[in-house]
């Protein structure tokens, strides 16, 4: 079996967890998380304290082992972000609000470092030109493959994965055809803030679950969100966008279509 492994978990995993970051409270009350500061104080001060490269690079190095040895192989591919000058993802094309509060995101310390390492000691590939990171995954995913990262949106792609957990525990599932849709459908309904995708207002993950609980084809799942968008006099022109938009890609030509043809009918689990 070959790890599809998702870079953006490393770098971003690793960078955060090595770039020192602090929040300290006027009474001088330190704190790990903004979150936790925000109990204590209202306006924490952020500070950084990087721990050393070789550090950061070590950790890297042990993430992808703690990989390696869950998963018994370590034949594998690093996707990495495309990050040439003037590429424009097509979710950009087709939203301009798409990811649009994170232009001015912290990039951890040490990013370039980790990523660099990475291409050198590892076997990468950069995302196509238009694509992101996990519709390549998407792409390569079959069943001789396990896709790794944290991005709980990958887990609408069928098949094996190793999952990370906030904590960084690694979590081995399977998912099926079945599952996978109503991974979808269930976005579809709640949106993603962290990518600026607008849901429902009021519909959360449990009551999404809810509502997708009995359906068990495309297109049943299909007709419980369009109905929910018509209840709410939201225009299904903007949950096609949305499709558009959440959909990860499974083959370098597939958008999202209305017709399902990308759903043949199969017994759960199974794959082409």
């Amino acid at each position: 079996m070959k790890l599809l492994i998702d870079g953006d978990a490393i770098i971003y995993k690793v960078g955060f967890a090595t770039e020192g970051r602090t929040y300290t409270c006027p009474d001088g009350q330190e704190f790990k998380y903004k979150k936790d500061a925000l109990k204590h104080c209202k306006e924490p001060v952020l500070s950084y304290n990087p721990e050393e490269i070789s550090f950061a690079l070590h950790s890297a190095k042990m993430m992808l082992k703690s990989f390696f040895a869950l998963a018994e192989t370590e034949e594998h591919i690093i996707y990495l972000k495309n990050e040439e000058e003037g590429v424009i993802g097509f979710r950009q094309d087709i939203d301009e609000n798409y990811k649009s509060s994170r232009k001015d995101s912290h990039k951890p310390y040490h990013a370039d470092n980790i990523r660099e390492y990475l291409e050198k000691n590892y076997t990468t590939e950069q995302a196509a030109p238009g694509l992101e990171v996990d519709d390549m995954l998407g792409i390569f995913q079959t069943d001789e493959t396990c896709i790794v990262s944290h991005d709980k949106d990958l887990l609408m792609i069928p098949g094996d994965h190793i999952h990370i957990e906030f904590d960084s525990v690694l979590t081995p599932l399977h998912i099926g055809e079945t599952e996978g849709l109503k991974a979808f459908y269930s976005q579809c309904l709640t949106g993603d803030k962290v990518d600026d995708i607008p849901g429902i207002h009021g519909i959360g993950k449990k009551t999404a679950e809810k509502l997708l609980a009995k359906a068990s084809t495309a297109a049943d799942m299909n007709e419980i969100v369009e109905t929910a968008y018509i209840d709410k006099k939201i225009p299904l022109e903007r949950l096609e966008m949305n499709k558009q938009l959440l959909w990860i890609k499974r083959d370098k030509k597939d958008l999202y279509t209305k017709t399902m043809e990308m759903f043949p009918t199969k017994e759960e689990g199974q794959r082409d």
